[in-house]
């Protein structure tokens, strides 16, 4: 390198950091032209040289299988311009609408399954009964049989309409056949169609939630499945519910037909011509409700009142199906059909006392029932007869298990296990064990008429105007879908006419239901 000139300049007093440094004299050096240029060459590779120096030291400072930290996009960090962070601001917000969008379209599919929602249904009833030797009673058969056999479908459309349809395959006949219109101001619910009587409480029950394998006596004086119109809804905060409906009889193994032709195993049997109307009505009040939903337990009393008015004119009762020596009600397994034949009337007025109290496990409840025959002239001197039916039962649930309750319909409904019954061995090599639900339950109910109506009894000659009987029942429900009943029932055939007679049976049934 070679060296031009040399200029001198004057000393100058530098404060940076370092106290009173005096530099005086200091050569600067002129380069050449080429020299300068050679200069530029030199500081470039220099420049290059420290850059790669630095991204290798870096990248081997960074750990084996150590992923590189990410960082937090900082638009003005990385210089990104404005228009891009306004094309990323309008992408997140179409994504967000696009996620709006979706959940919109999930509930409406949701409301629509809802409002289209067909569900299958069935339940299966199997009962064995065991007969004791009376002395002085009839000769009844011990059985099994299928007390029932239901397959049902419920639907409902356009939000406001429910519909149902139920077989029997026991006994080949419809049970419902309805359609229902729902939230009509104050009517409430208008149903037409095939169903059961809205009257009393326990024939209102679900054969499934009965505590008994069957209803009492009295509900032999109920009106049964019949074709008609009615409504129903609750009022003063469901407070009360009410109903009410006209019905004339149907076949219902033939539901396209009514009148003639009445199987025996029905209420009743028609003798002549298309009379049968009937006009119902049902009034409950409950004055005390409370209700713990989260642990399904329940305190209530319940009381109501049920009255019809039925246009027998020349129909001839033939069959009450109380099955009365076992553990009856209407319907019941066949075993021990009784059948109940007051003669021909003109019409029949009928009312319903019913009351329940129930105490989260405990409960009490009972009915009595009251039918005011008018004979027509020529049966029984053309005079009037009332006959009495009634029950009382009380039931304790001994795992703590409420009964359930209906509001819309005034019934009770089923026992829900704490917890189902199970048997499992844990990890640890433990066995634990669900024990279900137990019940522990007594009726004692009647049937009072002062004319000997009942002529047979399972098949068997039977003659005798009242019937008494005491049932004790221990249920164990499996899950809130099964269970196992058990019933002992003594009843006392009272006459007027014949020797009275005696029936100790016993029965046993599972039930499961869909």
């Amino acid at each position: 390198m070679r060296l031009d000139s040399f200029y001198f300049f004057r000393a100058i007093d530098i404060q940076e950091g370092i106290e009173n440094v005096s530099i005086a004299n200091i050569p600067f050096i002129v380069f050449s032209k080429k020299e300068k240029q050679m200069r530029k060459i030199y500081f470039l590779v220099l420049s290059c040289a420290v850059t790669a120096i630095a991204f290798v030291a870096s990248a081997l400072a960074q750990s084996p299988g150590q992923t590189a930290i990410p960082v937090t996009r900082d638009y003005k960090s990385v210089g990104m311009t404005s228009y891009q962070v306004g094309i990323d601001a309008q992408m997140q917000e179409l994504q967000d609408q696009v996620n709006s969008l979706n959940v919109k379209l999930g509930k409406q599919q949701s409301a629509m399954s809802k409002m289209s929602a067909v569900q299958l249904h069935g339940r299966m009833l199997l009962d064995t009964c065991y007969y004791g030797d009376a002395p002085n009673g009839p000769a009844i058969e011990d059985g099994l049989t299928a007390r029932a056999i239901w397959i049902r479908m419920d639907g409902k459309f356009a939000n406001v309409w429910k519909w149902r349809t139920c077989y029997d395959l026991g006994a080949q006949k419809f049970t419902f056949a309805y359609l229902q219109l729902t939230d009509m101001p104050r009517v409430g619910n208008l149903r037409i169609g095939l169903d059961k009587s809205l009257y009393g409480m326990e024939y209102l029950t679900s054969h499934r939630h009965i505590t008994f394998l069957e209803r009492g006596l009295g509900t032999s004086m109920v009106p049964s499945y019949q074709l008609g119109v009615s409504v129903f809804n609750t009022a003063l905060n469901d407070r009360i519910t009410w109903s009410g409906g006209v019905y004339r009889y149907v076949d219902r193994g033939n539901i396209s037909s009514y009148g003639d032709g009445r199987n025996a195993d029905d209420t009743e049997d028609v003798a002549g011509g298309n009379n049968d109307v009937k006009l119902l009505g049902r009034l409950v009040w409950r004055p005390y409700f409370w209700e713990n939903k989260p642990t399904d337990s329940r305190s209530l009393l319940h009381l109501g009142v049920s009255g019809a008015w039925e246009n027998k004119r020349d129909v001839k009762y033939t069959a009450y199906n109380t099955n009365a020596g076992m553990v009856a009600g209407r319907g019941a397994t066949g075993l021990t059909k009784l059948v109940f034949d007051p003669g021909q009337l003109n019409n029949v007025y009928k009312t319903d006392f019913e009351a329940a109290w129930q105490y989260g496990a405990f409960s009490i409840q009972g009915e009595c029932y009251l039918s005011f025959l008018d004979f027509a002239d020529g049966v029984n001197n053309g005079n009037t007869e009332t006959l009495v039916g009634a029950y009382g039962n009380v039931s304790y649930v001994l795992t703590g298990e409420s009964r359930g309750y209906s509001k819309a319909v005034g019934t009770f409904g089923g026992i829900k296990p704490k917890e189902s019954v199970f048997r499992v061995r844990d990890i640890n090599g433990r066995v634990h064990t669900g024990w279900g639900a137990w019940e522990i339950a007594y009726r004692y109910d009647f049937l009072d008429g002062t004319t000997d109506y009942i002529t047979s009894l399972g098949g068997a000659a039977a003659h005798a105007g009242d019937i008494y009987r005491h049932t004790f029942a221990l249920n164990w429900y499996l899950t809130s879908q099964a269970c196992f009943k058990f019933n002992y029932a003594h009843s006392d055939f009272k006459t007027n006419s014949a020797t009275n007679q005696t029936v100790d049976a016993a029965g046993i049934r599972f039930q499961y239901w869909w």
